[in-house]
């Protein structure tokens, strides 16, 4: 499974339809701050928010993202999966 970083965005932290974690590690590129959040032993998903939007290392978060913009791989082959 795939989803790019400007298709996640940050979730209050009580959504029940938010994936739970912690802030991994946190870089500002210009206008925009990567938020990268472990959400399972070396499993981690970044955000692509932007760059006002804070996040301590190591504290709670919550991630959401629109089912739609998932993308989904075949694990043996690696190949992407046809949508629909």
């Amino acid at each position: 499974m795939g989803v790019r970083p400007q298709d996640v965005t940050m979730a209050a932290l009580d959504d029940p339809h938010a994936v739970p974690g912690t802030v991994w590690i946190t870089e500002l590129i210009g206008s925009e701050r990567l938020i990268e959040v472990e959400i399972a032993p070396r499993l981690r998903i970044t955000a692509e928010v932007r760059s006002d939007i804070r996040a301590e290392l190591n504290a709670p978060a919550a991630l959401a993202f629109d089912p739609a913009k998932l993308h989904l791989f075949d694990p043996a082959t690696g190949q992407a999966l046809p949508r629909g």
